[in-house]
């Protein structure tokens, strides 16, 4: 996993660190707030809804594992709500991490604005 962080964070990433998966809070009215009011990007992602098991799926999936990489990218807010290219590259970088490491592990992410 340090290995992880070193390639996260030698290519684009701001922040990363070794969690535990019991510290990672799972909110169900975050699902929600993707289809009320829709998102424009509802359905784009493949780390979003519809194509995401939602709140259960995902504590049942942090379940399997004991720790996560967690790692942070600043990305300024008018990119994140604009959905640009550069948004989708972004996300694109958020998928790409773990997959050059040889890592096969389900990447969980959000791309909401502070």
């Amino acid at each position: 996993m340090s290995e992880l962080i070193e390639y996260a964070l030698h290519n684009g990433a701001t922040d990363a660190k070794i969690i535990s998966t019991g510290d990672i809070g799972v909110e169900d009215r975050l699902a929600g707030m993707c289809r009320d009011p829709k998102c424009e990007s509802y359905g784009l992602s493949k780390s979003c809804p519809p194509h995401v098991s939602g709140p259960d799926g995902f504590r049942k999936l942090l379940e399997r594992y004991d720790r996560a990489v967690f790692f942070k990218i600043d990305v300024p807010t008018e990119i994140l709500i604009s959905g640009s290219e550069d948004r989708r590259e972004v996300f694109q970088l958020l998928h790409d991490i773990p997959i050059a490491q040889g890592r096969r592990c389900p990447v969980m992410a959000s791309m909401c604005p502070n």
